[in-house]
């Protein structure tokens, strides 16, 4: 953060002295590039204070690299999750976060089907809490519903709940399975070119620190069949991503998987024994209103208007 700051004071000096914008660009990078340059050779030619010393120490015991790593784990979070919950609702003005209200859900049992008398609960309460228990770590949540009940949405909500929350226990990954174009026979590759950042790619061993517990939202399941998908390849996915998590488990990486679909996109395939199955309700009347409440705040500027527009609807 200090750095942009420091990059965008130096450009504004630069541009106000009339240098071509492009070639600011190019000197503010090329000096940035060589700030560790010379916070390395002021290390080496200080003299051995006690506080230096441990700088010093943490550069060769590879704290520099362990730095990187987390700033980029950092950026990811800042660039690519914090952002879920503020973006529009389609084409309208305000955001997911501005309407969106806890929802319920329902337990299913091995066979994907709904248990007798089971009790609703919080969706978000309930992930959370399981999560953070080890009882059922070797388990791949999947939470069901059909089409615009909310799956895509709890996932951009929870993934920041979860960076705002329980980050760096717990780091929460997002990503929408349609925009991976091809799964590899390895489960690790596919993780690794649909996060796509540095962190990955500049530590081969990124899934075996122990230090370092992710959350992987693997949204859309169904979307891959109305892709034209085979259900041989689909069936071949589901029981990669079970492996990968029976896998992580025997490792103790901590790491785990929340996989979302429409209810359909699981009939006919051959479910895995490590799941944890959900499936989402639609609002009762309770949550019909406060949904109601939050959208009358935000459908108009003018009050009446949006009282007049909320009373329509409801």
């Amino acid at each position: 953060r200090l750095a942009d700051f420091f990059n965008q004071a130096l450009s504004f000096r630069l541009e106000e002295a009339n240098i071509e914008k492009q070639h600011t660009k190019s000197v503010v990078k090329q000096i940035a590039s060589e700030t560790p340059r010379y916070i390395e050779t002021i290390l080496a030619e200080s003299e051995a204070t006690e506080s230096l010393k441990k700088i010093k120490d943490w550069y060769t015991l590879g704290g520099k690299e362990v730095f990187q790593k987390y700033l980029s784990v950092d950026t990811y979070l800042e660039e690519k999750i914090a952002i879920l919950p503020q973006q529009t609702v389609f084409d309208e003005e305000f955001t997911f976060n501005d309407i969106y209200v806890p929802l319920n859900a329902i337990p299913l049992d091995a066979n994907g089907k709904e248990i007798d008398d089971s009790e609703p609960f919080v969706l978000q309460d309930w992930v959370k809490e399981t999560i953070l228990d080890d009882q059922d770590k070797d388990k791949v949540i999947v939470i069901q519903a059909g089409p615009g009940r909310g799956k895509s949405v709890f996932c951009r909500m929870f993934a920041d709940k979860v960076r705002q929350e329980l980050h760096p226990r717990i780091t929460p990954i997002f990503i929408r399975l349609r925009d991976i174009h091809h799964f590899e026979a390895n489960f690790h590759e596919t993780l690794k070119k649909a996060v796509n950042t540095k962190f990955v790619y500049d530590d081969n061993a990124w899934l075996q620190d122990r230090n370092t517990h992710y959350l992987f939202f693997l949204d859309g399941f169904d979307e891959l069949s109305i892709e034209g998908r085979s259900k041989s390849s689909l069936q071949d996915l589901f029981l990669n991503i079970a492996h990968f998590q029976n896998d992580m488990t025997t490792k103790e990486t901590g790491h785990r998987v929340i996989l979302t679909g429409r209810t359909i996109a699981f009939q006919g395939l051959r479910l895995p024994n490590n799941l944890t199955q959900v499936k989402i309700l639609t609002m009762d009347e309770n949550l019909q209103e406060e949904w109601l409440e939050k959208w009358q705040k935000v459908i108009d500027v003018d009050e009446t208007i949006a009282e007049a527009k909320t009373q329509a609807f409801r």
